[in-house]
C-alpha cells in the first residue's frame, strides 16, 4: 500500500500464504485494488502480465538470513534479473 500511496501505477502482492485473503481484504478497504493486484502464489512461478514485463521497483520483506533459507536468494536474483534487467532468458533451476 505504501508504494500505491506514493503513486505507483501499478503493484503486485506476491504470498504463497493464506495471508493473501486478508491482504485482499485490506486493499478493497483502502481503495487500492484498481492499482495493487494480490496473487497467490510462490514468486518463482508467478507470471506477471505481458504488460508489466519490466519493472521499476521491488519491495521484499525478506530480512536476515531468511534471505538465504529456503532458495529465497535465488528467487530474488531471479527477479531482479526477469522484471529488473529484463534478462527473460534467465534459467530458473
Amino acid at each position: 500500500m505504501l508504494a500505491a500511496k506514493a503513486g505507483a501505477e501499478r503493484v503486485f502482492s506476491i504470498d504463497w500464504s493464506g495471508i493473501v485473503d486478508y491482504t485482499s481484504q485490506i486493499v478493497k478497504a483502502n481503495h487500492l485494488g484498481h492499482i495493487i493486484k494480490v496473487m497467490k502464489g510462490k514468486v518463482r512461478e508467478i507470471r506477471l502480465p505481458a504488460k508489466y514485463q519490466k519493472v521499476d521497483v521491488i519491495i521484499s520483506m525478506w530480512m536476515g538470513c531468511s534471505l538465504l533459507q529456503g532458495g529465497n536468494c535465488f528467487n530474488f536474483t531471479k527477479l531482479l534479473f526477469v522484471y529488473i534487467l529484463h534478462t527473460p532468458d534467465f534459467a530458473c533451476r
